[in-house]
């Protein structure tokens, strides 16, 4: 004999108790024939408890559903009866997630959702809705005309309880629970506020707006609704349609809103029809945009592990390649030139290490910029030099237009030598031998400009629209490059608050302009 533990008692009588408040409450609401109502709560309670605390706990469901329908006033044989069909169907629909390969109860998964709205709110509610309209009907409580009305009115409720309430405890019951900060809290406050407000207007109004006029009130819900699931994932989404469902069905039984007719019964019909697809829908919405936050993160880190070691890997080829070259007498001419190939080839996979990271940054958001006062002419200096070496080996001259030491910018220093570095080298390698390349600062307002000018054989005017776009590259064949750089540097100088522009002509050259803020301006705004 297997005794049970005192605490799994406890957890039953809970459960039962739990259960009969909510069922009296959804029987309050003009019940179908006394027993079928489209508001019942404890399919959910049921389902999501089974499916966290096991199977241990379907006495707790048998006794709440046995002991609320007994006394609502159904005969013991029919409670019997209707209390089998509601555990049954707790037990069925648990039984049948646990049996879909790798369902989680926290609903992370697309997968999740779509076992959930087919299997158990579509269909272990038959058994419960099949039961119940069989006991009412045996046990003379219902006549066999109204088995009918009875048992849509008892699927549906059961079929709402599964996708909102269920859903809404499952999710919160996972660990581990969100940390809302002070931003996070604020635009929680602002999605309630347009939920509630939006909700009142729709489902506490007097005189509904007729459909003939295009544009359903009900439909009105649905901005705060796909906030919530957009910007909170799952957890958000599960309690912006509860909180709509507990005030569409308030406003609807108080008489008010778009599905209010003259009978309750009706009126529920409508609305928990329209509710069953809102809150699929926005119970997807929530999951897929879970899921692309996972990916994203994922993505990060699988970034960043990678670019730490390959950064590793990159610099010691590089330290080796100039060991090699400083061992090798000066006469070794080819073992010097396979040299330099490959310290100019680690150089390039470390650039495109570095583009790649950043590009994948700038798409979710995070880009690193961490500005600082910076002497404009320090840093324009800088990246004239290190051009000034790379100019040396196609024979050309590049010049710096530095203004005065006292023009100060607001900027990460190493950004902007990033940007600077892509604009001077792009200017470098597309300048026939003999030219010129120049960079001038000059102040221009609350902004520094920063213009790279050169005497190349410049651009088209069908080019220039696309030059800032990723992968997108005006060069001649054979030239290297992914065709990130400039999509980067504008993605730097905007991060600044800054602008960045092309100018060119055909034979004519080009200019690649950037502003960024003056330290002076920055420093009263703030960064």
């Amino acid at each position: 004999m297997v005794l049970t533990r005192p605490r799994t008692v406890v957890q039953w009588f809970l459960l039962a108790a739990i259960y009969v408040a909510a069922a009296k409450f959804g029987l309050a609401m003009d019940a179908v024939s006394g027993f079928a109502t489209l508001v019942w709560p404890p399919t959910g309670i049921a389902l999501a408890t089974l499916l966290r605390g096991g199977n241990r706990l379907w006495p707790g469901i048998a006794l709440g559903a046995f002991v609320a329908n007994l006394w609502t006033g159904a005969p013991l044989p029919v409670a019997l009866g209707i209390a089998a069909g509601n555990t049954l169907e707790a037990v069925v629909g648990a039984g049948a997630l646990q049996r879909v390969g790798g369902f989680r109860p926290s609903l992370e998964r697309v997968a999740d959702v779509l076992a959930l709205a087919l299997l158990a709110a579509a269909g272990s509610t038959l058994v419960s809705a099949t039961l119940g309209v069989a006991s009412l009907v045996v046990g003379g409580v219902v006549p066999w005309g109204r088995a009918g009305a009875t048992w849509q009115a008892w699927w549906l409720g059961d079929v709402i309880g599964d996708l909102v309430v269920a859903p809404l405890l499952l999710s919160w019951s996972a660990a581990p629970r969100p940390r809302a900060g002070r931003r996070v809290i604020v635009e929680v406050a602002a999605v309630a506020a347009a939920l509630a407000g939006m909700g009142f207007f729709v489902f506490f109004t007097g005189q509904p707006i007729p459909y003939e006029r295009g544009f359903p009130q009900a439909y009105l819900v649905f901005p705060p609704l796909i906030w919530a699931a957009l910007r909170f994932g799952v957890r958000g989404a599960t309690v912006a349609t509860f909180g709509a469902s507990a005030l569409a069905v308030a406003g609807t039984a108080l008489g008010y809103g778009p599905f209010a007719s003259a009978s309750l019964s009706g009126s529920l019909t409508q609305l928990q029809a329209f509710m069953a697809i809102v809150a699929v829908t926005v119970l997807m919405l929530g999951v897929v945009s879970a899921e692309r936050e996972r990916a994203v993160a994922t993505r990060e880190e699988f970034l960043g592990i990678v670019s730490h070691d390959m950064r590793n890997l990159l610099l010691g080829i590089t330290i080796s390649a100039a060991a090699l070259l400083r061992a090798l007498p000066v006469d070794a001419r080819e073992q010097r030139r396979v040299g330099e190939i490959i310290r100019h080839t680690a150089t390039r996979m470390h650039l495109l290490v570095r583009d790649l990271l950043d590009l994948a940054a700038f798409q979710v958001g995070k880009l690193s910029v961490e500005p600082k006062p910076e002497d404009a002419s320090s840093v324009a200096r800088e990246a004239v030099e290190l051009a000034q070496l790379l100019a040396a080996e196609h024979a050309l001259t590049v010049l710096g237009e530095l203004p005065e030491p006292d023009l100060r910018v607001y900027c990460d220093r190493g950004r902007v030598l990033q940007v600077l570095g892509n604009l001077l080298g792009n200017a470098v390698k597309f300048t026939p031998a003999g030219g010129q390349v120049t960079l001038r600062v000059a102040a221009e307002g609350p902004y520094a400009r920063f213009s790279v000018i050169d005497t190349g054989p410049g651009l088209a005017p069908d080019q220039l629209p696309r030059i800032f776009e990723p992968f997108w590259q005006a060069k001649r064949v054979g030239e290297d490059g992914v065709g990130l750089g400039l999509y980067i540097a504008r993605a730097i100088v905007e991060a600044h608050g800054g602008t960045i522009r092309a100018e060119s002509r055909r034979g004519e050259g080009s200019i690649f302009t950037f502003t960024l803020p003056v330290y002076k301006l920055a420093e009263i705004a703030g960064p």
